[in-house]
């Protein structure tokens, strides 16, 4: 039986009419490492995008966000007002890919995409009702 291994996200928030921003709040961190997602709010084009609270943001816009100060992380998201491309990873996903010899990149890690809806749906307000 061979162990499964974990997948980045490569997620694609769209900005939606009448919601300005993406929905999520980046811990502001250390500089060192990779920012955490703090905060992701319901009925929002991250949450429908499938971004997790805790997720590490690995690259931005296929630019690594490594080491990178939280202020410019956040010009890089804000760049493209209509849609931003992340890479993420849960901390234990990455631990379990750096055990295995995986670089944390997109170039590395196994992924798969998600682009997020455009405009909200019956399904994004039926998950804020859940998530509150």
């Amino acid at each position: 039986m061979s162990e499964s291994i974990p997948e980045a996200r490569l997620v694609t928030i769209r900005q939606w009419p009448d919601n300005p921003g993406y929905g999520f709040v980046l811990d502001k961190g250390t500089g060192k490492g990779f920012v955490k997602v703090k905060k992701v709010n319901p009925d929002t084009p991250a949450a429908a995008a499938g971004v997790l609270e805790n997720d590490l943001v690995i690259e931005i816009n296929n630019t690594s966000a490594e080491n990178v100060k939280y202020e410019d992380i956040v010009s890089k998201i804000k760049a493209n007002p209509n849609a931003v491309n992340l890479m993420l990873l849960q901390p234990a996903e990455k631990d379990c890919l750096q055990a295995r010899g995986y670089k944390i990149n997109s170039k590395s890690c196994p992924l798969y995409t998600v682009v997020g809806r455009s405009a909200p749906d019956e399904q994004t307000k039926v998950n804020a009702i859940i998530a509150l």
